[in-house]
């Protein structure tokens, strides 16, 4: 019973105060526990004005070590097509990752590779009405070699 009374105390804040706190959460992770918590928070975390995905290090390796995981990429678009009114995108990797020394295999391959142009069109119609600020730190050694012209298919939004 005292859960059930917790959720109604959360429901008494205005959903304007709850969708800035969503708003500031450090990563689109933590964003998703929080739709888990509540219908209420559920219900809220569509209108989030701000989200950052952070690709962290372990994941990375989990990725390559054949974890059952769900691609980063598709997380990303998943959340992405939840919202409704974002302005600031933010696609970030851990630093170790940035570190890392190059490896030819990982050249060939585009699951980390952020400013792919296929992917972005993909995420970037759903968006693009509200979005005014967008950070894509790139996984370098997916991005180092090939050629995209993002930046013109960014601006067409």
């Amino acid at each position: 019973m005292r859960a059930m009374e917790g959720g109604e105390d959360l429901e008494r804040l205005p959903g304007q105060v709850i969708v800035d706190i969503l708003s500031r959460l450090y990563d689109a992770s933590d964003l998703s526990r929080c739709r888990l918590a509540s219908r209420y928070l559920l219900q809220l975390s569509s209108h989030v004005h701000s989200i950052r995905f952070y690709c962290t290090y372990s994941r990375f390796l989990r990725s390559r070590a054949g974890d059952k995981i769900t691609p980063f990429k598709v997380t990303l678009k998943s959340i992405l097509s939840k919202l409704v009114q974002v302005q600031t995108v933010r696609f970030d990797m851990e630093e170790s990752m940035q570190k890392l020394s190059y490896e030819e295999d990982e050249g060939e391959l585009s699951d980390f590779w952020l400013t792919d142009i296929d992917f972005v069109m993909e995420w970037m119609p759903h968006v693009a009405g509200s979005l005014s600020k967008l950070c894509i730190t790139d996984f370098w050694q997916q991005s180092c070699w090939p050629c995209t012209n993002v930046l013109s298919v960014i601006s067409r939004y």
